[in-house]
């Protein structure tokens, strides 16, 4: 039962791990965009 509880915890871990990273590239990517948009005009 706590082996189950943990590796439920692990992949919960590991999606929102993934979700905050994805979000991270987002936004930096995002800044990066805006960025040249306004060294542009």
């Amino acid at each position: 039962m706590e082996k189950a509880c943990f590796w439920s915890n692990c992949n919960l871990f590991r999606v929102f791990l993934f979700q905050e990273v994805l979000d991270w590239r987002f936004i930096v990517h995002g800044d990066s965009l805006l960025v040249s948009f306004v060294n542009c005009t």
